[in-house]
């Protein structure tokens, strides 16, 4: 995350003998190492449920403290908690989908749930790191931005059974829905497009927004929260494609 190359030494010989830019994440302090105390946590082998302490340093909140080390807390351990997304393992409030309910999670329940922690635990690193070795290099960190576009259902109208678009229009015109029921028509009728469809318009957006763009397409069978056309389909396969 800093841009910095990274080897691993785990024999204390050959790290004690290493030049150059050094971090000893041991329960001992190297010379000439920036000294990162572990919590113990990552050692563990089960799956045991945590919550883990938090301790405001410098005033960013910090998981995992630690009394003693350069930064009086493990940013390994917290981090692996946030990233692996741990604590979704443990038995915790689920909505009706299985998801974790969001004021259940840590970053929720103590506050920092809108701040990219993980990223300030790395540049709180770096300028600790600083001070303890001058020598150590600016972090090297360049902004992208991806857009993710979920395709849940790629076409609003077409690829149905013939009767479920009957159906629909029905009940449409049972609910006084009268723009809905022209729209599913013209649509039906090949005189407009899908609005579900990405046009040319929106993807040109994309394209000038960000970096890269990802489509994440469901392609399920049809069940209880699925109501997808299915991806084989002639249309939604080329408007795929």
């Amino acid at each position: 995350m800093l841009g910095w190359e990274v080897r691993f030494v785990d024999d204390s010989e050959a790290f004690a003998a290493t030049t150059g830019l050094k971090l000893a994440y041991s329960k001992d302090p190297f010379p000439r190492a920036l000294h990162i105390l572990p919590h113990g946590w990552l050692d563990q082998s089960t799956m045991d449920p945590i919550d883990p302490a938090l301790a405001i340093i410098n005033e960013h909140p910090c998981l995992f403290p630690v009394d003693g080390g350069d930064l009086l807390f493990d940013p390994f351990a917290a981090s692996f908690f946030l990233l692996s997304r741990f604590e979704e393992w443990s038995p915790m409030p689920k909505d009706e989908h299985g998801r974790p309910v969001t004021k259940a999670l840590h970053a929720a329940r103590h506050g920092y749930l809108d701040r990219p922690v993980v990223d300030e635990w790395a540049l709180q690193l770096a300028a600790r790191w600083r001070e303890v070795d001058p020598g150590a290099p600016d972090p090297q960190r360049a902004y992208k931005q991806a857009i993710t576009v979920d395709l849940d259902n790629g076409l609003k109208y077409g690829g149905r059974p013939m009767w479920r678009s009957f159906g629909s229009c029905v009940r449409d015109l049972l609910k006084g829905q009268w723009s809905d029921v022209k729209e599913r028509i013209d649509v039906l009728r090949g005189i407009a497009p899908d609005p579900f469809l990405i046009d040319d318009e929106l993807k040109a957006h994309f394209r000038s927004a960000s970096d890269e763009v990802k489509f994440f397409v469901l392609a399920a069978a049809r069940g209880t929260w699925d109501h997808a056309v299915p991806v084989g389909h002639p249309a939604y396969a080329k408007a795929l494609r």
